[in-house]
């Protein structure tokens, strides 16, 4: 009995000890509740603990003087830059004109596979999956196949 009496106590010495720790009294924290207002111009007047005070514009006057600060007017773009053909990449290259050997340099250098199941592709299909690789990426796809071709 003695022992459940001594554990209560210190449970409440200790509850009470971090309860004034965590929440702190009252009297230490001097709140002012008069921290702030606002003055006939929509200001808000700020005081804080050492007397000092400060003035705060309201956000609508502070968006308002940032904006007139910007002078500088943006023009729209009208000009739009297109993107180049698959014609216009290749400079007059036909792909269907274009020859068993580089083809396969042209696919060597793609990744394209040019055997399968130990047989080689037929220059159709070789040719058929550089189209296909050029329609999907001619930006990259189109000065490899200029390159290989004018290769001597």
């Amino acid at each position: 009995m003695e022992d459940l009496m001594f554990s209560l106590f210190l449970f409440i010495l200790i509850y009470g000890f971090l309860y004034r720790l965590t929440f702190g009294s009252k009297q230490d924290s001097s709140v002012n509740d008069d921290a702030w207002f606002m003055n006939e111009s929509g200001e808000i007047v700020v005081q804080n603990d050492f007397g000092e005070v400060e003035t705060i514009k309201p956000i609508e006057q502070q968006l308002k003087d940032m904006w007139d600060e910007i002078d500088e007017v943006v023009e729209p773009v009208t000009e739009v830059q297109q993107k180049p053909t698959i014609e216009e990449l290749l400079e007059g290259i036909e792909i269907k004109d274009i020859t068993l050997r580089k083809a396969r340099k042209i696919a060597s250098v793609l990744k394209i596979k040019q055997t399968v199941n130990r047989k080689s592709q037929s220059k159709a299909l070789l040719l058929k999956q550089i189209e296909n690789k050029l329609k999907a990426n001619p930006i990259e796809v189109a000065p490899i196949i200029v390159e290989k071709v004018n290769a001597a």
